[in-house]
């Protein structure tokens, strides 16, 4: 029997297939550990009976077979279980002195983003369970004297992470809980207080290292462009890229640039070894190889460890382990083990788009490129040339469905874009490690900087170029979870019929293609074409009312733009097929109860709306209150609820999620008669989520 190319692809795909089933199952540890040992047991028992007898081995050779892809799958589900974090009750930290460790810092206009783990509770000995917990906190104010392993003492008041509970949106919950952190507080300059002392592991270092190396880049005399460019597409800080910028390179399918994958990696690897190409001749070609290593490892760890860092450094460092030791790599091989190393310690990295998109885009190359390209490679100008547009095209196959499920865009002329950056990528690794290393040593290299410049303009040129071109993109795109799957499923089949030429894969591709247009085409049949939604939003109380693909925003806050609509509910705008917004600003309310009243009313979908913005309308009083289907009292509004009762009959009250808890009490008033009214027909959005209105 033919051994197997690639057998780790064997284990990677049962392994993730148990880190699946146990991160929503939920299983206990007792049970992953009995399962495991039985099967290793059933494993090793169906071994020594097969192998017995010839004939036995090739008839029964399907019994280990499937046990071993059992036991990996069972592996999948114990590393899991063993990387879980039990959620923590905000009670058991809240109001308590903790000393916490900063693990990552964001900075933003305003304010400082931590997640920090508690290493130690004042004045308490039965805490040692709630050790190590990740809690995120906001600063409203920047700190820039923070580094990673720095020691806070603070005291605050947690609450559990949550979602905004709008329609469509990110499961932010889920992502922090992933990460091992349920719970966050804010926190003034009074609250904490930065301990002496100051503690690092090797992970801590490695962003030392990259940020020292960021800083000297700020500091230089490049452009703004230059700079954030290096940062993030060298240094690996995607904090440094603007999100126009970011958006920009995305719509001209070159967003890959910006993160360090295996392009980088490779062009690294290449261009250390022209310069240790020397050694080969004092044959000395050993020390090339480990110097090689030991330079990629470096580079590995000024770029702050990414996950595709990682893998891409993996992966290079098994070809150049295959190189000298005279053996054939596999390439596929590489990423299956770059893979199963990172989930081992990192299993919840399986849900992480970067490493999604990362290996997707990687395996779709490795799978298909060699099948596809038939140039001759004696012809080598065509051949690299078919090689770079056949790589764009499957990467982008491969990726496309996890972009639009994402980021619901989709790019479609990216080959134009990238047949100018990617030949042009290597020049600017090259320059940017020169002028990063002359930083290093206190030298500006004016040359360098100069064609270091050039290059960073011809990128910025050739994607706002391939971003303005008719259908370069497709955006406000909406893709469901069961199309991912089924467009993965048609994406295998497609590459199994090119191995093996089958008719019955045939028609199961057919089939699974004809899957994935009925789903499509059923998810844009069931989107509602007309609704009414009150969105909740920590600065505003925006009402949308939404019909045949145009949205109007109704909203008391006059800096709201069409923009941060589009950007806070993409996924919203994109399953309901919203192109086109526009909003309407609440208008200054009057002095007179007739015209505030007035002002203060809006007939949206068919349903009459009042919107309390102003704390003057506490005052109005009606003979004849003004009968609305829903009061929306938003966080301009400081008084009871009751008091709007007087001039408006509701059928429905909504509260902001933005206003603190204690401003509208008047439910809880035992002196207003319409108390149990209120109670029964008020939503708190900070409670409760967007408020559907109209759903036809």
């Amino acid at each position: 029997m033919p051994l197997s190319p690639t057998p780790l692809l064997r284990c990677l795909v049962p392994f993730t297939a148990g880190i699946t089933v146990a991160h929503y199952a939920a299983l206990p540890l007792w049970l992953v550990v009995l399962l495991s040992c039985a099967l290793a047991a059933a494993l090793a028992i169906a071994e020594w009976a097969v192998t017995r007898s010839p004939a036995r081995a090739i008839r029964l050779a399907w019994i280990p077979s499937l046990l071993l892809l059992l036991l990996c799958s069972t592996v999948g589900m114990l590393t899991t279980v063993l990387h879980s974090h039990k959620p923590v009750p905000p009670e058991a930290l809240s109001g308590k002195v903790l000393s916490c460790r900063v693990e990552d810092i964001t900075c933003h206009d305003i304010a400082t983003e931590l997640m920090a783990s508690v290493t130690a509770i004042a004045d308490s000995t039965d805490h040692a369970a709630l050790l190590g917990t990740r809690i995120h906190l906001f600063l409203d104010h920047q700190v820039f004297s923070l580094t990673e392993g720095d020691v806070l003492l603070l005291r605050a008041r947690f609450k559990p992470i949550a979602n905004m509970g709008n329609p469509c949106e990110f499961d932010y919950r889920s992502f922090m809980a992933r990460r091992g952190c349920f719970l966050t507080a804010s926190l003034t300059a009074h609250d904490y207080r930065i301990a002496p002392r100051h503690t690092d592991d090797f992970h801590s270092l490695s962003l030392h290292a990259r940020r020292h190396l960021v800083n000297l880049v700020l500091n230089s005399s490049l452009s703004v462009d230059a700079k954030h460019l290096v940062c993030t597409a060298i240094l690996g800080d995607s904090s440094m890229i603007s999100s126009d910028t970011r958006t920009t390179f995305s719509h001209a399918g070159i967003a890959h640039t910006l993160a360090i994958s295996g392009l980088h990696m490779g062009i690294i690897l290449a261009l250390v070894s022209l310069l240790l190409s020397p050694l080969d001749r004092l044959r000395l070609r050993s020390l090339r190889y480990a110097l090689t290593v030991a330079a990629m490892a470096a580079f590995l760890f000024v770029t702050g460890l990414s996950a595709s860092a990682i893998r891409a450094t993996i992966m290079a460092g098994m070809a150049i382990i295959a190189t000298a030791s005279q053996r054939t790599g596999s390439s596929l091989n590489a990423l299956c083990l770059a893979a199963i190393l990172i989930l081992a310690f990192s299993p919840m990295a399986i849900f992480n788009v970067g490493f999604q998109l990362s290996f997707a885009a990687v395996a779709a190359i490795l799978l298909l490129a060699s099948k596809l390209n038939r140039v001759s490679q004696r012809h080598r100008l065509t051949f690299t040339i078919a090689s770079w547009i056949l790589a764009t095209l499957i990467a982008n196959l491969g990726c496309a469905v996890i972009s639009a499920y994402y980021f619901h865009t989709l790019p479609l002329l990216s080959i134009c874009a990238n047949l100018v950056v990617v030949p042009l990528l290597p020049l600017f690794v090259a320059t940017g490690l020169v002028s990063i290393l002359g930083l290093s040593l206190g030298v500006q290299l004016t040359e360098v900087n100069a064609l270091l410049e050039w290059l960073v303009s011809l990128f910025h040129s050739t994607a706002s170029a391939a971003s303005q071109l008719p259908l370069g993109y497709i955006d406000n795109l909406y893709v469901s979870l069961p199309t991912v799957v089924l467009y993965y499923l048609s994406f295998a089949l497609a590459v199994t019929f090119l191995y093996r030429r089958s008719f019955a894969i045939c028609v199961c591709f057919l089939a699974a293609c004809t899957a994935v247009v009925a789903t499509i085409a059923a998810e844009a049949a069931t989107a509602p074409r007309e609704g009414l939604v009150v969105l909740n939003s920590r600065n505003s109380t925006p009402v949308l009312h939404f019909a045949n693909g145009q949205a109007t925003v109704w909203c008391t806050d006059r800096t709201l733009t069409a923009e941060e609509i589009r950007s806070t509910y993409a996924p919203f705008l994109a399953k309901y097929r919203i192109n086109e917004i526009s909003i309407i600003p609440s208008t200054e309310t009057s002095t007179s109860p007739t015209q505030m009243a007035h002002s203060a009313s809006r007939v949206m979908c068919g349903k009459r709306i009042v919107m309390a913005s102003s704390t003057p309308m506490r005052y109005l009083r009606a003979e004849q209150p003004i009968d609305c289907d829903y009061l929306i009292v938003t966080s301009r509004y400081y008084g009871k609820v009751a008091d709007l009762l007087n001039a408006f009959t509701p059928q429905t009250i909504i509260i902001t999620g933005a206003l603190f808890p204690n401003r509208h009490d008047s439910h809880h008033d035992s002196h207003s008669p319409q108390s149990p009214a209120i109670t029964q027909r008020i939503h708190n959005l900070s409670t409760q989520g967007a408020f559907l209105l109209k759903d036809e």
